[in-house]
């Protein structure tokens, strides 16, 4: 009985120490993997704000901060990604990151050496210009001629020219600007050309001064037109940037993925090899002492139905289902369960910020086509079950590409913007919906509205746009911004097989009419059985 007695002591502590060789590798290895993913989820949120705040710079303390806060998120970044051995790529894709970073840091200092280039250019012009009048006043004043009103006049032109080019953001205009201030420029020297002395010789070097600060191949007018062809590729570079940290982020995720089913698995062999422990204590305590029998207990009570618990709240938490863990005590077994806990709140807070980003547009802010595609299927769903009209408005900009092509891309993001507040501020219900549907195009979704509520709404829409009244030389039916709308009503029944790409047809089908008949005005066409639809919609 004692030898029984030992062989059963001896299995048991051994199956033991296996136990707490493999809860130690799950506790020191896979748990600070699941720790490392949270942390990389918080240092790609602020390598994405840096990156924002280094295309914004606009001085070189600015920049420099920018660049050092960048490095110590990579450094750090890199550090947290060695630690997943298993995909190296994740290191290759920091190593891109990096490079675009320090080229957007190179472009950002460009552009600020051209704004430092600008401000000494203009403080030259004007202590030019200053001088100018000085010396015309002088030579006014002891040649006692008081005809030089015009010249002076003419001078002035030439300053208020320089400073509407500081502030134009396109390049046509100006071009425009340099060339008036060259004839201008040219007209003041001809003035001085034919007068003798050293004051004329002096003045028309001062002018040539003037045309080289202005016109000059490093003059203002070309250090402008640089620097907003530089913003244009900064912004671009940074946008670049934001997906390139986008696309890092949901590898980084996968990874996370991998490892929490790593420490699943694992749990899942500690909770098998711990009931095969029990089962094997089990049969050795019926032929040998009750002290056997008290240990498996002991350990079916404190490991096994622990193990259990966790197992369920793990599965349950990878079904996408609730799941509440309560475990007592101050052991390895405690510390997965609460870690596991803070990390699977962090990975949903991160998939709803990265969810409520994927839904958004970029440039105006309201919702983009993949939330319409997901919104219109929900309200099909619900006016078929309720028998409501639907009410589906596809809009277009009149001549956008016109506009684009004249009054460049950035005034044209602009426009866009202003549509998309025009949109959103017509929005009566809480069930109106309204997205940036394409390019130029917007769509609305307007639930339970009948042929008369939509045809208001779409007045609204059209005038409200007409009202704002957004410059647009180019139109050939207007000299401001205008919209087509095509307007689709559909009477749902509760037998109703009409799909989406149904009702968005007849709506665009409503837009062309609408751009055919000339374009600023809307089109309505009404679909669906009404009257059986108004009577399942009663009952």
């Amino acid at each position: 009985m004692f030898i029984l007695f030992i062989l059963v002591t001896s299995v048991a502590y051994f199956r033991l120490v296996d136990f707490q060789h493999i809860l130690s590798h799950v506790t020191e290895e896979s748990i600070p993997k699941l720790a490392v993913s949270g942390q990389v989820y918080s240092e790609v949120n602020n390598l994405t704000f840096m990156t924002e705040n280094l295309t914004r710079a606009n001085n070189e303390a600015a920049l420099r901060i920018s660049n050092q806060e960048i490095q110590r998120l990579i450094s750090h970044l890199r550090t947290l990604a060695s630690t997943y051995e298993t995909d190296p790529y994740l290191l290759r894709q920091l190593d891109a990151l990096e490079l675009e970073l320090s080229e957007l840091s190179e472009l950002v200092a460009l552009r600020i050496s051209y704004e430092t280039q600008l401000s000494n250019q203009y403080e030259a012009m004007y202590a030019l210009y200053e001088e100018l009048l000085s010396i015309a006043a002088r030579h006014a004043i002891e040649t006692g001629q008081e005809d030089i009103f015009g010249w002076q006049l003419t001078l002035a032109t030439v300053a208020s020219d320089a400073g509407k080019i500081r502030i134009q953001n396109r390049i046509g205009p100006i071009r425009a600007l340099s060339r008036e201030i060259d004839t201008n420029i040219n007209a003041l020297k001809a003035v001085w050309r034919d007068k003798s002395g050293t004051m004329g010789i002096q003045i028309t070097t001062l002018l040539s001064a003037l045309d080289d600060t202005l016109n000059g191949d490093e003059g203002i007018a070309n250090t402008r037109i640089l620097q907003l062809q530089l913003r244009g590729r900064t912004l671009g570079r940074g946008n670049f940037l934001r997906n390139l940290i986008l696309d890092y982020a949901q590898n980084a995720e996968l990874e996370a993925g991998r490892v929490n089913r790593q420490v699943v698995i694992e749990t899942q062999k500690t909770s098998q090899k711990v009931k095969q422990q029990i089962r094997i204590i089990g049969i050795a305590a019926l032929i040998t002492t009750i002290i056997i029998v008290s240990i498996s207990y002991l350990l079916k009570v404190r490991v096994v139905n622990r193990l259990a618990n966790l197992n369920r709240h793990v599965r349950a938490l990878l079904q996408g289902r609730d799941s509440h863990l309560s475990l007592t005590g101050n052991d390895e077994i405690t510390d997965i369960a609460d870690t596991l806990d803070v990390f699977v709140s962090t990975v949903a807070e991160q998939n709803k910020m990265l969810l409520t980003m994927s839904m958004s547009d970029g440039l105006t802010g309201i919702p983009n086509r993949r939330a319409f595609d997901e919104r219109i299927a929900m309200e099909l769903a619900t006016c078929k079950r309720h028998a409501w009209p639907l009410t589906v408005i596809l809009l277009d900009v009149d001549y956008f590409k016109l506009y684009n092509d004249n009054y460049g891309h950035l005034e044209g993001d602009s426009c866009l913007v202003k549509l998309a507040h025009v949109l959103e501020k017509q929005k009566i219900r809480s069930t109106d919906f309204v997205c940036r549907y394409g390019g130029e195009e917007f769509a609305v979704l307007l639930p339970d509205t009948d042929p008369e509520g939509a045809e208001h709404f779409a007045k609204r829409i059209k005038d409200g746009v007409f009202s704002v009244e957004i410059p647009h030389e180019h139109s050939p039916i207007s000299n401001r911004i205008s919209v087509s709308l095509g307007v689709v009503v559909h009477y749902f029944t509760h037998e109703d097989t009409i799909s989406a790409q149904t009702l968005l047809k007849i709506a665009d089908d409503a837009l062309y009419k609408a751009k055919q008949n000339g374009r600023n005005q809307y089109t309505l066409d009404v679909s669906g059985d009404i009257m059986l639809a108004k009577q399942q919609s009663a009952n």
